[in-house]
């Protein structure tokens, strides 16, 4: 091989040597799971059990960035349900008629009746505008709307029955427990089912700050609640995990049981309180509030 051959070459090895220097690794390998460690479906951060609140037992951690439905369509009229992004107008078999003055949707209920949205609900169910009777779990989602919206507060649950405002609606920063929350509402994960489940039966005032289970309680049957079928879950029902000192609760509202399902829940300190589907790992299970 002649000289300038031998040239040719040298330069192609140095090339070669520069391209694999400046190779990035592809996302999503085993440093790039979704999640902490030993958290269900990639929840994200899992954090252990505030401290016992005044008068009531220790309140429970929230996973934050549940694991999402992944291309999950979103509002489906016809579907039977007044989703976010639905309107009257738009999806009138599930927000009601489509008129000026109604009683407005109530973002996630069965249609046949807003029952008073919100602010009707939590209030202590609202009268059904015309469709049939709600069930007690139905009644619980009206509750329920009312806390979307708000800010996640650790070992807290404080909401109002017209839902959040620019001014009320708080703020979470940190990674909880070593979080910060500024604003008198919001709550946690199990704060905010024992106040729309009205766990026990003197939590019924939405406005008053109380915390008198954490997600240790939920996991466990008891006079206030039990463990059901997943397969038969219905709007109201929770599904719950606990696991080394942390867990998660989540109210159902609809959909697949066992895939993508509707959830009402205090997410985390980054998402606070939202509804939207998501996905569970076998780590959860159902429970049913007594009486619903």
């Amino acid at each position: 091989m002649g000289r300038s051959g031998l040239i040719l070459l040298a330069l192609s090895g140095v090339l070669m040597s520069a391209c694999a220097a400046t190779e990035v690794p592809e996302q999503g390998g085993p440093m790039g799971e979704a999640g902490a460690a030993g958290a269900p479906d990639g929840e994200g951060e899992l954090t252990p059990d505030p401290p016992p609140a005044s008068g009531g037992a220790a309140g429970a951690a929230g996973a934050a960035g549940a694991a999402g439905a992944g291309g999950i369509p979103g509002p489906t009229c016809g579907d039977g349900y007044c989703d976010s992004g639905e309107s009257a107008c738009e999806c009138p078999g599930d927000c009601g008629p489509c008129s000026t003055g109604g009683s407005g949707g109530t973002g996630g209920m069965p249609s046949g009746g807003t029952g008073g949205g919100a602010s009707g609900g939590a209030s202590g169910g609202g009268g059904a505008s015309g469709g049939g009777t709600k069930t007690p779990g139905e009644e619980a989602m009206l509750r329920a709307e009312s806390g979307i919206g708000f800010s996640y507060w650790w070992g807290h649950g404080r909401f109002l029955p017209e839902g959040p405002s620019a001014s009320n609606a708080g703020s979470c920063s940190g990674s909880c427990p070593n979080c910060s929350h500024s604003g008198s509402y919001g709550g946690d994960c199990s704060g905010y089912v024992a106040k729309i489940w009205q766990v026990p039966s003197s939590n019924i005032d939405l406005t008053k700050d109380s915390h008198p289970y954490s997600t240790a309680d939920f996991d466990e049957d008891g006079s206030q609640w039990s463990t059901v079928p997943q397969g038969s879950l219905k709007a109201g029902d929770a599904m719950v995990y606990r696991s080394g000192g942390a867990g998660h609760i989540f109210l159902f509202g609809k959909g697949d049981p066992w895939g993508s399902m509707y959830a009402y829940e205090c997410k985390g300190c980054s998402a606070g309180c939202v509804k939207g589907y998501r996905t569970v790992s076998s780590a959860y299970h159902a429970i049913r509030r007594t009486g619903y």
